[in-house]
């Protein structure tokens, strides 16, 4: 949702099954994503699913997690969605995957996830 699709999509449904199991999560240089919120997509898709956030405690880990540091989620419930002001458009999208030089990687260690490990 922080970029707009899926960082495992592929061009074919196995193509993206494949890219699932085997691809390192990658972040568009294109736009800007907190530490926070990289390290919760990380925890989030960890491939081994007893190690992913959330597996534990369920959504309270997720919810803990300091990327929603300041969400008061008891008034979450009690909001109305945002209006959506942008037009939907027609056109299908044709790129799969950004180009390499809109990628970067970042090592585990850099995002805080050898404790999980």
């Amino acid at each position: 949702m922080l970029y707009g699709y899926t960082p495992f999509r592929g061009k074919m449904r196995q193509k993206t099954f494949a890219n699932i199991l085997h691809k390192d999560l990658m972040f568009p240089r294109s736009t800007e994503v907190s530490l926070q919120g990289k390290q919760l997509m990380h925890r989030l898709l960890h491939r081994d699913p007893k190690n992913r956030l959330g597996s534990r405690e369920g959504a309270n880990e997720v919810k803990q997690h300091p990327f929603f540091r300041g969400i008061n989620w008891a008034l979450v419930r009690c909001m109305s969605p945002p209006a959506i002001d942008a037009p939907i458009s027609e056109e299908k999208e044709t790129s799969v995957d950004p180009g390499l030089d809109d990628l970067q990687t970042l090592p585990l260690s850099i995002l805080g996830f050898w404790a999980v490990w």
